[in-house]
């Protein structure tokens, strides 16, 4: 989980260092190259949110991701 989140934000920085500003470029990027890791980060949390008590830090982590996630994914469309 810790390594696709850190993923995406090593491409955000990469991004910056390479001067990628423009918000349409931007975009495009975050839809090819975060799709399917983004897909996999979901899958992964709902499959580990069924393996810890629902109650505990962690159970409350990925239901709060799960929770956020059409918010958190709105991005894709934005520069």
């Amino acid at each position: 989980m810790l390594e696709l989140i850190g993923s995406l934000y090593a491409d955000e920085r990469r991004w910056d260092e390479t001067g990628i500003s423009n918000a349409a470029k931007r975009a495009a990027l975050r839809q090819t190259e975060w799709t399917l890791r983004l897909a996999s980060l979901r899958c992964t949390a709902e499959g580990l949110r069924q393996t810890v008590v629902p109650k505990s830090r962690l159970g409350l982590a990925y239901q709060y991701l799960l929770n956020q996630w059409d918010a958190s994914v709105v991005h894709l469309q934005h520069g």
